[in-house]
């Protein structure tokens, strides 16, 4: 999230905790998580890159996994 500024790669739209304003970003594994062998996906999936991740607004990585 730092690395993408705390907003939403798709949209812009920028976390805030602003009284009012309150906005939440958060984080979409760009190659999915297979649950099935959770030790193995949390050392290939989860923990994966910095650069196989993106920061999303909860509309936008609904929508991104979607159309996954």
């Amino acid at each position: 999230m730092k690395r993408d500024g705390y907003s939403c790669v798709e949209c812009g739209v920028k976390q805030s905790k602003a009284k009012g304003k309150e906005q939440k970003v958060e984080v979409h594994h760009i190659n999915g998580i297979t649950w099935g062998r959770v030790h193995r996906v949390v050392r290939q999936d989860v923990l994966c890159p910095p650069d196989e991740l993106e920061t999303l607004c909860p509309e936008c990585h609904k929508n991104r996994e979607e159309a996954e």
